[in-house]
């Protein structure tokens, strides 16, 4: 049975600093049109907006309070298993040092990544939008190219 694919049109900004978030939705939406930009304040926020919308990328900070960023993670990750769905891409951002145990989680999966802030715009609008192509849709590696 296939998994229901995420919606490519959405992604989820998940910060506690209000400011942040601001900023980060008025960066982003210029550079990635027709995308809906969502936003939510913690973990467990982000685990509620998540099921309702089924974003198809998710920035979301290390350090938050009610739910960190790592703990969102797993509970996306089990929404995802019960509801069969896609699993989004998670890109975490911190100034702290990540656990060794969240950097070989990111590193299990291509479609995660892991940012030092501060993130240059740039960077940050690139690694989204290489995240909002659905996998399918990338062209496969040829070896004899």
């Amino acid at each position: 049975m296939a998994l229901t694919p995420c919606q490519n049109d959405r992604i989820l900004i998940v910060d506690d600093e209000e400011a942040l978030r601001h900023t980060l939705k008025l960066m982003l939406a210029p550079e990635l049109p027709g995308v809906l930009i969502d936003t939510a304040t913690n973990g467990m926020e982000a685990m509620k907006r998540f099921h309702a919308d089924h974003h198809a990328v998710i920035l979301i900070d290390l350090f938050m309070p009610v739910m960190n960023g790592e703990q969102a993670y797993r509970g996306i990750e089990q929404i995802c298993a019960k509801d069969k769905w896609e699993m989004p891409a998670i890109v975490f951002y911190t100034a702290h040092n990540p656990s060794r145990e969240l950097r070989n989680m990111v590193a299990q999966n291509p479609r995660h990544c892991l940012l030092q802030k501060p993130v240059k715009n740039e960077v940050l609008a690139e690694t989204i939008r290489s995240r909002l192509v659905p996998p399918a849709a990338l062209p496969a590696n040829d070896p004899s190219a």
